[in-house]
């Protein structure tokens, strides 16, 4: 079992330091969220949380948070960030509650991200999303069960084994089993696990 984190702009610039703390801690490895955000959100340190766990020897992948009703362009921007970086895969986050959107609606929209992502020239890691989403937004569909999961199920057990599936997976790649922590110095950061 590895253990890993996943963080954002919200986590702000991590230095050096606390990049080798996470790592001595048993950091293994970081997804990071690719996003660009307008003010007054705290500033993108995508390429720094990238370029500074790396440097440490954690395995580095990242994500985009994927808002209904967004063009694809808007996508391909937050990709854009990932550019000269060596991040081959990225997860697709799939948990945006915004009204007015129908399942039906919801997974065309994760079927163009996931295009999307291929066409920018990464792969797919997976998708990243919780049961109590999934169930209530996108009508429990077995459309992805193909890809990968990273399910979100915050009981605090470090165990990819101990998860409540759904939408037609038969196994979990990857657990976000607590979420909002604080590690080696390092705030607002989820904690992870795989095999």
């Amino acid at each position: 079992m590895q253990l890993g984190l996943d963080c954002s702009n919200y986590t702000g610039e991590i230095s050096a330091q606390q990049a080798q703390d996470l790592y001595n801690s048993g950091i293994r490895f970081a997804i990071i969220q690719a996003v660009s955000p307008p003010r007054p959100y705290p500033p993108s340190v995508t390429r720094q949380q990238i370029q500074v766990l790396r440097a440490a020897g954690i395995e580095v992948s990242a994500y985009v948070y994927l808002w209904n009703g967004e063009s694809q362009s808007q996508l391909l921007r937050r990709l854009a960030l990932l550019d000269g970086m060596d991040v081959s895969e990225v997860w697709i986050d799939v948990e945006d509650t915004t009204p007015g959107y129908s399942a039906g609606e919801r997974i065309q929209a994760v079927r163009e991200a996931v295009v999307a992502v291929e066409s920018a020239g990464f792969t797919v890691a997976g998708i990243y999303t919780g049961k109590w989403y999934w169930l209530a937004y996108m009508d429990n569909t077995t459309a992805f069960a193909g890809l990968p999961l990273w399910a979100a199920q915050y009981d605090g057990i470090a165990s990819i084994e101990v998860i409540d599936l759904f939408g037609g997976w038969q196994q979990c790649a990857v657990k976000q089993y607590e979420g909002t922590s604080y590690l080696a110095g390092v705030h607002m950061i989820d904690l992870d696990c795989r095999d």
